[in-house]
């Protein structure tokens, strides 16, 4: 549950908190269901952001969330520069997520990010963490676990 004290003591999006998780955006990332950048919102006017403010408040207040929100799509990348792109096994998937999905994730990593905790057997994705140190944190006997 996440609340945040104003003076109908719940959390609201303000247009500063779009703002602020727009910036987060890294600029020329398409998103993968629809026609969209994220440069589309970076370079956007305020009176867009004052919409996304609306949409995303509606989405708390019904607890409804669309579908798009949370669609990727999988986009294969070669792995390496000689890779034979008749295998398919020389291909990695990325997933690329909504755009609109990513502002809400850069809000909530943004305003909450000191309340979030992780697992102590995650190590990828984490700041100040690798996939190396689980080698180094996890006894022979444990790895087993992680894969």
């Amino acid at each position: 549950m996440v609340t945040e004290e104003n003076s109908s003591g719940c959390f609201r999006f303000r247009v500063c908190d779009i703002r602020t998780a727009v910036g987060h955006l890294k600029p020329h990332k398409r998103d993968g269901c629809i026609d969209l950048s994220s440069d589309h919102i970076v370079n956007a006017c305020d009176e867009l952001l004052v919409h996304i403010t609306l949409l995303f408040n509606a989405i708390l207040v019904h607890g409804a969330l669309s579908d798009n929100f949370l669609r990727s799509t999988i986009v294969p990348i070669p792995k390496g520069r000689n890779a034979d792109e008749s295998n398919s096994n020389n291909y990695t998937g990325i997933a690329l997520s909504s755009i609109f999905g990513k502002v809400m994730d850069n809000i909530v990593l943004i305003k909450f990010s000191n309340q979030l905790q992780t697992s102590s057997l995650q190590f990828g994705f984490k700041a100040k963490s690798s996939t190396n140190l689980c080698t180094f944190n996890c006894p022979e006997r444990d790895i087993s676990l992680l894969r």
